[in-house]
């Protein structure tokens, strides 16, 4: 049922099994932990991982060539500890709320082959534009948050 449900671009099993076994490794041998040592995760085909094309979930970029590089946020999640599993079907330039796309098709729901994983996000979605007024507060306390994560190094 996974394999209907079309959840991925690329999986990307034998990088994920090295990584794996690394953090298995790591662990047996008490070496220092990330916060997300293990995790597995997989990365929305809109961000660059080395070694993979991106395709922005557009059929424009289905010849695309493999990243030469991994982006800042794949580099800072796999020194975290994380581990890419794949890259994540995504809408067309990650603009709708839905996950479909011509090259790949619909993203199911796994558990029931009729849904889409996407209302969540389409919920989200909507509900936003409306938070804009009131929180901007947050927005600036987040921003002044980033700010001294910044310069304490954590993004550098």
């Amino acid at each position: 049922m996974l394999s209907q449900s079309q959840l991925f671009r690329v999986v990307m099993a034998e990088d994920a099994r090295r990584d794996a076994k690394a953090a298995e490794k790591a662990v047996t041998d008490g070496a220092p932990l990330g916060p997300l040592h293990g995790v597995p995760i997989s990365i929305k085909d809109l961000v660059d991982v080395k070694g993979v094309p991106t395709r922005h979930g557009s059929a424009i970029f289905d010849d695309n060539a493999p990243a030469a590089a991994a982006d800042v946020l794949v580099k800072r999640l796999r020194q975290a500890g994380a581990i890419v599993i794949g890259k994540a079907t995504t809408p067309e330039f990650g603009v709708q709320g839905l996950t479909d796309g011509p090259s790949f098709g619909i993203t199911r729901n796994p558990w029931n082959l009729e849904r889409t994983p996407g209302a969540r996000r389409a919920a989200a979605l909507r509900r936003w534009p409306r938070d804009w007024g009131r929180s901007r507060s947050a927005l600036t306390a987040q921003a002044r948050s980033a700010g001294r994560r910044r310069a304490a190094g954590w993004w550098d």
